[in-house]
């Protein structure tokens, strides 16, 4: 529901608990008006079209939400609707507000005839947020957390973010959990963390039940418990989150928090390989280089190696480094060795070093 739908729902609400005279009409007015009709059926009335009798339909509150998604798609080609909808976000109405910051956001670069302008965007997402739009408040929050397209400023960060978060937004409940997990805008608190975390959660969030797990992993703040831990990444890779699946793996794997199990491991890595989780894409390789849970298959290995080496793993730019230099599911080539071995080393692999030394 939108905000304007919302107000007129108050609205209505308060006068019909605290004036009686507006009850009354409430009561009366229907039969009225049902007398009235009568009437002009048996006088044979002209027919009254719609548009020119727009009382006679009821507000549809979600309807207030479309009309101004479509000024707002209109108004990225027609300059008459982003005058318009200027023009109702200078009169105070912070849905339009909201929607003249999203077409000067460089995030979204949704405007044809506007140039995208961060502080234009601040200026109209501001005005917003101070009249209560709950997505302003959050891509404030995060714009200033993230440091996107302006400097980072966690204490202007989490004054928004924890604004958004008192109406339930989710995604702002995550990040007032990242804040108080890490210090930003407000004191380590391993507790209110988990706490933000759950209440996103709470509101379906898979990111916030990753983060969950990974905080019943660590046990900091509380008692580490690796079996909670399992069962919140299970919840998140519900939901398909790929950083959740391959943890569920990494769990089956190694045996952490449940019965050590080569074939689920096999297909959580699986299934976040796939979602393109570099993770994931290594220890599939891993495995069937080394023929766990399945028959050994380099050819295999090498692409999952690839896959996640390409994607930024170190580990896989190691593994991928030492397949090339031993021919492993691959034609030997050191030079594309020496080449990940590199890769692997600048991002901070330990054995990448020694495998470089070891190369010739």
């Amino acid at each position: 529901m939108s905000a304007q739908g919302s107000s007129l729902l108050g609205r209505h609400a308060g006068l019909w608990l605290n004036d009686p005279w507006y009850r009354l009409a409430w009561m009366v007015w229907p039969q009225l008006v049902s007398v009235l009709c009568a009437g002009w059926l048996l006088i044979g009335p002209q027919q009254i079209r719609e548009a020119s009798a727009p009382w006679a339909k009821p507000v549809d509150p979600a309807a207030l939400g479309s009309q101004y998604d479509a000024l707002r798609d209109q108004a990225e080609t027609d300059p008459s609707a982003l005058d318009r909808l200027r023009q109702m976000a200078n009169a105070g109405d912070a849905i339009a507000q909201f929607s003249m910051a999203t077409l000067y956001d460089p995030d979204f670069k949704l405007g044809k005839i506007t140039t995208p302008d961060m502080n234009t965007a601040i200026a109209w997402y501001e005005k917003a947020a101070e009249n209560g739009q709950i997505v302003a408040e959050e891509n404030l929050g995060i714009k200033y957390y993230e440091g996107r397209w302006v400097p980072a400023d966690y204490a202007k960060a989490t004054f928004w973010l924890k604004k958004s978060a008192d109406q339930g937004n989710r995604v702002a409940e995550r990040y007032m959990g990242l804040a108080n997990a890490n210090g930003q805008g407000v004191p380590v608190n391993k507790t209110y963390a988990l706490e933000w975390f759950k209440r996103a959660a709470d509101h379906g969030d898979a990111i916030a039940e990753a983060q969950i797990g990974d905080a019943y992993m660590s046990g900091e703040g509380f008692a580490r418990s690796p079996t909670e831990a399992l069962n919140w990444y299970r919840k998140a890779a519900a939901q398909d989150n790929a950083y959740a699946e391959s943890k569920v793996g990494e769990a089956y794997l190694n045996g952490t928090g449940v019965e050590r199990d080569l074939d689920q491991a096999l297909g959580s890595f699986q299934k976040a390989a796939n979602n393109g989780n570099a993770v994931a894409q290594f220890y599939l390789g891993a495995m069937y280089d080394q023929g766990l849970g399945t028959p050994a298959d380099p050819q295999q290995a090498f692409r999952w190696f690839e896959m996640g080496a390409e994607n930024g793993n170190a580990a896989a730019q190691n593994a991928l480094g030492l397949a090339y230099a031993e021919g492993r599911g691959v034609a030997r080539d050191t030079a594309a060795a020496r080449q990940w071995l590199l890769r692997a080393q600048q991002n901070g692999n330990a054995l990448a070093e020694h495998n470089l030394r070891m190369l010739r």
